[in-house]
């Protein structure tokens, strides 16, 4: 019997969003705002709990949290950078996230994107922004397994779970769950 693929897709819960504009020396100065730890090296994220803080630029970071509710980390934010010139704002709204797991899951995320997904050059803890699927999404590696966290914008989420499930069919052998709706 031939290798069978195996390539989980699914839905992650909605969760809060923060982006943090500052500089580095901003930062530097705050030391952990709220008590998180940003990344300071590129396309590296940084986990704490349910809190992840990705590296998405130079002077960029975005928090994801997976409690819904962002209320009291921003207001945290805010007081940490109070005096400094920073921009916090709460984007809930704008991404949705999915989670790509199994043994194959690295053969799938390299046909829908550029990247090189193959360790050293991608492993957990990296993160990058890229294309998708022809659309923005911000990619994290979150096991071994592998398994890979995507963001992205969330007009594009049905769109892209076609996507996905469709790329996985040209998997040899395929085993594929589709997404579950409203999940």
């Amino acid at each position: 019997m031939g290798h069978v693929s195996v390539v989980r897709i699914k839905r992650l819960p909605d969760a809060a969003l923060i982006t943090v504009r500052c500089t580095a020396a901003t930062l530097a100065q705050v030391g952990t705002p709220a008590g998180l730890a940003f990344p300071r090296e590129a396309n590296r994220f940084t986990t704490q709990g349910s809190t992840r803080i990705l590296w998405t630029g130079p002077d960029d970071w975005m928090i994801v949290d997976e409690r819904p509710d962002a209320s009291n980390l921003l207001i945290a934010l805010e007081a940490a950078f109070k005096g400094h010139h920073a921009a916090i704002v709460e984007v809930s709204g704008n991404r949705v996230g999915f989670r790509i797991s199994g043994p194959d899951a690295r053969e799938l995320m390299q046909r829908v994107s550029a990247l090189d997904f193959d360790p050293p050059h991608f492993a957990i803890g990296h993160c990058a922004g890229t294309t998708v699927a022809r659309t923005q999404a911000f990619i994290m590696q979150t096991g071994d397994e592998p398994t890979y966290e995507l963001l992205v914008r969330r007009s594009f989420a049905a769109y892209l779970a076609d996507w996905l499930v469709t790329a996985s069919l040209a998997l040899p052998s395929l085993i594929a769950a589709p997404p579950s709706p409203g999940s």
